[in-house]
């Protein structure tokens, strides 16, 4: 996922994820796996949605 760099900070990639966190759940998943190049990147995205 990308975010246009005159629109970050706003969060739309935390929304998205939140979205799809709760969709997985909802559906019953219990475990969700998210791919990221850049492990800190991924790391911050995870704690602002899971916090």
């Amino acid at each position: 996922m990308l975010v246009h760099p005159a629109h970050r900070g706003r969060g739309i990639a935390r929304t998205l994820i939140s979205v799809a966190v709760e969709h997985a759940r909802s559906a019953g998943a219990e475990t969700m796996v998210l791919l990221c190049p850049q492990a800190d990147v991924l790391r911050s995205a995870v704690a602002r949605v899971t916090s």
